[in-house]
């Protein structure tokens, strides 16, 4: 696996998730998210981490080709093994987050009860 291009994929994937640039979607599996661009999707999703022993959350990103099939997958342990400067772990249950709260309408409620809320006089 060229792990410098997956590094760049997810730097570049947290930097657009972040400024919300990235359309996630729900899919049938829970715990799953999916963006879809021109001609491949991403699938973040949550699992458990079987090699630190304590089932820690395991952030995954999967690669999913024109056919549906998976392409590609890395989870954060791998890419923070293979950089140790910096934490995948991180960066990935950020996009995870954003990716939740995006997909279920949650910051869409937020802010319309802070519309409502900020419109109530004092």
């Amino acid at each position: 696996m060229a792990y410098s291009k997956m590094h760049k994929l997810v730097d570049l994937l947290a930097k657009r998730t972040e400024e919300g640039e990235i359309d996630w979607k729900e899919t049938p599996k829970s715990n799953s998210y999916q963006a879809d661009f021109t001609n491949y999707s991403l699938i973040i999703s949550l699992g458990t981490s079987s090699r630190s022993g304590e089932g820690e959350p395991l952030y995954i990103l999967n690669i999913i080709g024109p056919t549906g099939a998976t392409i590609e997958s890395v989870d954060d342990e791998e890419l923070s093994s293979q950089s140790p400067e910096n934490s995948y772990y991180t960066r990935m249950k950020e996009i995870y987050e954003i990716a939740r709260r995006r997909a279920s309408g949650a910051d869409a409620a937020i802010d319309a009860l802070i519309d409502d809320l900020s419109d109530i006089p004092f």
